[in-house]
């Protein structure tokens, strides 16, 4: 059977995320890099697959009107907010659509190039689970599962180590994916403060 991906991406509220940045950004700038990050996810990911096959599933209406906008999915996220429900709603209506594998990526990757995309989609065709862990190898980037459904997520403290975990338990083959684009996010200060790129202001 031919694999058929849909990828998952889960979005928090863009004044709610990145509050460890809270001690040198003001809100407004962690809310315009909230969305540069956003964006920017959707535009490498979109040079990778149709934005068709795309579920974008948040509780913010700005957010799902980006994602409507460049044909993608949005859906919204359940009131508790609950990354691993809001997740599997999205699986839940991938596989409505005909998805038979599922690519769960994070939105703040700004070292994100297509091609980490590429890779992730080829070692699929290896593997049950690729997992990208961060880079401190505890949390997990990005995860792709076939079939759609094999384990369910974890996503949340250590994720990493749940997620493989779960997939030993199922008897299923797991492939770690170590990339820069899929590892290095922005969490801290000093994780911004290497950023070369500051044109989000």
């Amino acid at each position: 059977m031919s694999m058929n991906i849909s990828i998952l991406i889960p979005v928090r509220p863009l004044t709610e995320g990145k509050g460890r940045l809270s001690p040198v950004l003001t809100p407004h700038e962690r809310q315009n890099l909230n969305r540069y990050f956003f964006t920017h996810t959707l535009d490498i990911i979109s040079q990778a697959v149709s934005p068709a096959r795309c579920f974008v599933v948040s509780s913010s209406p700005e957010i799902l009107k980006l994602a409507k906008d460049r044909g993608m999915t949005p859906i919204t996220e359940p009131k508790d907010g609950d990354l691993n429900r809001a997740l599997e709603q999205a699986a839940q209506a991938a596989r409505k659509s005909g998805a038979n594998a599922l690519l769960s990526i994070s939105c703040d990757l700004p070292y994100l190039l297509s091609d980490d995309i590429s890779a992730l989609l080829a070692a699929a065709k290896k593997s049950h689970m690729v997992i990208a862990p961060d880079k401190n190898r505890t949390g997990t980037n990005a995860l792709l599962l076939s079939p759609a459904g094999a384990i369910r997520y974890r996503y949340g403290e250590n994720s990493y180590a749940h997620h493989m975990a779960a997939a030993k338990r199922a008897g299923l083959t797991a492939l770690p994916l170590l990339r820069d684009g899929l590892a290095q996010d922005i969490d801290t200060p000093q994780d911004l403060s290497e950023w070369p790129c500051q044109n989000y202001l």
